[in-house]
């Protein structure tokens, strides 16, 4: 590793500005063609951010790739790596996620993490390839059908297929001073994982990749919608539903239009261990691990919906969490709330309102 990533990757690292902040609703699970359309949200970015050098001539490629359901409890860490990575001299730097290791190569590749103890072994890949002098769109549709071919699914028509692509679900591209970040999502098949999610993060600069940018931008807007009948609930006041994604049961949101809190309701056959998800969260607002006895401690008994659940403030510095673990039957439910430590130590009336008031199909009872 050289000495670049080894000073990125410790946890005293101060980050630079974040390149993208996408939240969890950009990237979805399960969603086919077919599926309703709907709008996902991109987090705004700090208002006076410092000054990120341009990502060079080349274009960079983040890749993570698995069976669908065992790579679930990857995506909020793949989408905390992609908003620490940034790029002072050309190069990314990041902080590897807790639990990750990371290693050099092997070439063509720039680095390879793999997510400690996965079965099958979970890779993220870094790669970069000479940039394009020119149609970027053009770049990116051989990209996302080389991809596309990957996982057993047919070539996209040249025709308007930025539009298409953002419109299925398929793609989003955000930007953020020089970069531009272009997301794009498969949900297909190969031999190896069986039913198989593709998650690939372009970044290119903005230049570049304008023209990609502009024709995902000219979509039409739908509102968000419910997007389960299997969860009821009571919006809290100055709560707002917000568009979600295949993942999720509930989409919220609270706060200003400065800073909001995200709330969602995730259902999962088995969920992973409780402490493991614990300080999974707690790796995300940059604390450090604890013990079992010390969550015991920690940890607060209620009731959601006819289910014991357990409920727990993870307080970070700037960003916290607020969760409830709720399970019955060899599944869990997920309550979350995390966004600014104000916003969510300001919220925690409310989001007990919003618990107390969940009620489930009488299937999930």
């Amino acid at each position: 590793m050289n000495s670049k990533c080894q000073q990125c990757c410790r946890p005293q690292f101060r980050r630079f500005s974040q390149l993208i902040c996408l939240m969890a609703g950009v990237l979805l699970v399960g969603c086919g063609g077919e599926d309703p359309i709907r709008q996902y949200s991109v987090a705004k970015f700090d208002k006076e951010p410092p000054t990120v050098s341009k990502a060079g001539d080349q274009v960079w490629f983040f890749k993570l790739m698995g069976p669908r359901e065992d790579l679930v409890p990857y995506l909020e860490p793949f989408i905390g790596f992609l908003r620490g990575t940034t790029f002072p001299d050309g190069e990314p730097e990041f902080e590897v996620p807790a639990g990750w290791t990371v290693k050099d190569g092997p070439p063509p590749r720039f680095k390879t993490l793999t997510v400690s103890d996965s079965d099958p072994e979970i890779e993220v890949t870094v790669s970069a390839l000479p940039a394009p002098p020119s149609d970027f769109p053009g770049y990116l549709l051989s990209n996302v059908n080389r991809w596309r071919r990957q996982v057993s699914l047919p070539p996209l028509d040249a025709t308007n297929w930025v539009a298409k692509a953002t419109q299925n679900q398929e793609l989003i591209t955000v930007e953020k001073g020089d970069q531009v970040m272009s997301v794009v999502q498969l949900n297909g098949t190969t031999e190896e994982f069986g039913d198989t999610l593709m998650l690939v993060a372009v970044i290119s600069d903005l230049g570049l990749a304008a023209p990609a940018r502009e024709a995902s931008q000219a979509q039409p807007v739908t509102p968000p919608s419910r997007p389960s009948s299997q969860v009821d609930y009571d919006v809290p006041e100055n709560w707002e539903e917000s568009a979600g994604n295949a993942m999720r049961l509930v989409s919220l949101r609270t706060g200003s239009s400065d800073e909001t809190a995200d709330v969602s309701v995730i259902r999962l056959p088995g969920g992973g261990d409780r402490l493991a998800n614990i300080n999974r969260w707690r790796g995300q607002v940059k604390l450090e691990p604890i013990t079992q006895a010390e969550l015991d401690e920690a940890m607060e008994e209620l009731e959601i919906a006819g289910m014991p659940a357990r409920l727990v403030m993870i307080e970070g510095e700037t960003e916290s969490i607020l969760a409830a673990i709720a399970e019955k039957g060899g599944v869990k439910w997920f309550y979350k709330m995390q966004g600014p430590t104000e916003v969510v130590k300001a919220e925690q009336g409310r989001f007990r309102e919003f618990l107390d008031s969940v009620r489930l199909d009488q299937e999930e009872e």
